[in-house]
């Protein structure tokens, strides 16, 4: 990975080293040809050259890139990259609890939103995320999203599936009524360290 240029650009090697170009260089950002033939001396064979310097942001092991301050912009735009590692010999077991079902109507006041439908739908889209992966193997403690099983019977099933670990999704309320402005996201772990977090 190398950091040059203000003109964000990212490029992959025929044996798959990837070469990230960025900086806040104060001379301004880097012609596209510039971008383009430097990470071609690097060696790149595939390469994808974004806009230019005002909206910067990268952070890698080498170092943070920011220009949105000193150009007092904010920059809403990500570039995600992960390493693919090999398969592991056995796939790590999630158990997802969607929370609540139609026997605890935990709702909103205008009973226009049910916890348990968000339960039930965050549930899913996490699960079909960790499958893409390959890395897991995943199971829902219900069938449906109006089910309510008990709590003994969510563990046992998870327990049969002989879970790595078991996660439970809610909403919670806040006091005084319906809030719009409210948002965020909470994790409760039992103890710290290891797979636990």
């Amino acid at each position: 990975m190398a950091l040059m240029g203000s003109r964000p650009a990212v490029g992959t090697k025929p044996n798959g080293e990837m070469i990230i170009l960025a900086t806040s260089d104060t001379n301004g950002a880097m012609k596209l040809s510039e971008a383009r033939d430097k990470l071609i001396c690097l060696g790149c064979a595939n390469i994808v050259i974004f806009d230019g310097g005002g909206s910067v942001y990268f952070n890698c092991p080498e170092g943070v890139v920011d220009t949105t301050k000193q150009r007092k912009r904010n920059n809403q735009t990500y570039f995600l990259v992960w390493e693919k590692v090999a398969k592991p010999e056995r796939k790590f077991r999630v158990a997802i609890d969607p929370g609540h079902g139609t026997a605890e109507l935990n709702c909103s006041p205008d009973k226009r939103y049910y916890e348990y439908k968000f339960a039930w739908d965050m549930a899913n889209r996490v699960e079909d995320l960790l499958e893409q992966t390959e890395c897991f193997e995943v199971m829902l403690t219900k069938n449906s999203a109006k089910e309510t099983p008990s709590l003994s019977t969510r563990a046992a099933r998870a327990n049969a599936f002989k879970a790595d670990i078991y996660i439970s999704d809610h909403s919670n309320a806040v006091s005084g009524g319906w809030n719009d402005t409210v948002h965020g996201l909470t994790a409760w772990i039992y103890a710290n360290g290891g797979k636990r977090e």
